[in-house]
C-alpha cells in the first residue's frame, strides 16, 4: 500500500518574504556627496593634516564597503 505525501497545506506554509533592493534616488546621492563635502570642508577649516583626511577618507570607504556586505548579506538571507 503506498502512501501518498502531501505537501503542508497552505495555511501551515510561511509565506515568501518579499526584500525589493535599497534604491537610491539622486537626492540621497547628492545628500552623501554634500556630507562628504562638508566633512572634508571641516578639516580643512581646521588645518588638519593631509594624513588625517586620508585616515577620515579610509573610513568611510570601509563603512561603505561593510554596509554594502551587510545589506547583501541580508538580502540573500531573505529570498
Amino acid at each position: 500500500m503506498r502512501i501518498a505525501m502531501d505537501p503542508l497545506p497552505d495555511e501551515h506554509q510561511r509565506p515568501p518574504i518579499t526584500v525589493r533592493p535599497p534604491q537610491f534616488g539622486l537626492r540621497t546621492l547628492l545628500m552623501a556627496a554634500a556630507g562628504m563635502a562638508v566633512a572634508f570642508g571641516t578639516l580643512r577649516w581646521f588645518n588638519v593634516e593631509p594624513q588625517v583626511g586620508y585616515f577620515v577618507l579610509g573610513v568611510l570607504v570601509v563603512a561603505a564597503g561593510a554596509t554594502a556586505g551587510l545589506m547583501l548579506t541580508l538580502l540573500q538571507a531573505y529570498r
